[in-house]
């Protein structure tokens, strides 16, 4: 069974320049503190697999004031006791002309 199944993100709200968390695993690396509720609300999930079973889970954080939203990654806890997460590999935007033609 997997519990507290939930998106990692940054949110910044317009006018701010400082990132604050949005959600993190409990005692990992990638743990920073909890979202302020008033600017971000974290939609916890729980899920159980059976071997060989494939599930799509649709998982959400919805900032409740303009800004920008940056989702980084996903943590959960296992079995009630063992907590992961797994943080994506993102990249910067593409750009038409390279640093260096600008």
């Amino acid at each position: 069974t997997l519990s507290r199944v939930r998106l990692i993100g940054q949110f910044t709200a317009a006018g701010a320049g400082v990132p604050a968390a949005a959600a993190a695993a409990d005692g990992s690396a990638a743990a920073a503190a909890e979202p302020d509720p008033d600017q971000v609300a974290v939609v916890e999930s729980q899920l159980s697999l059976h071997p060989g079973e494939v599930l799509t889970e649709r998982l959400l954080l919805r900032p409740a004031a303009a800004g920008w939203l940056r989702v980084t990654g996903v943590s959960w806890v296992l079995a009630g006791t063992a907590g992961g997460y797994c943080l994506f590999d993102i990249k910067g935007r593409r750009r038409k002309r390279p640093k260096g033609d600008r």
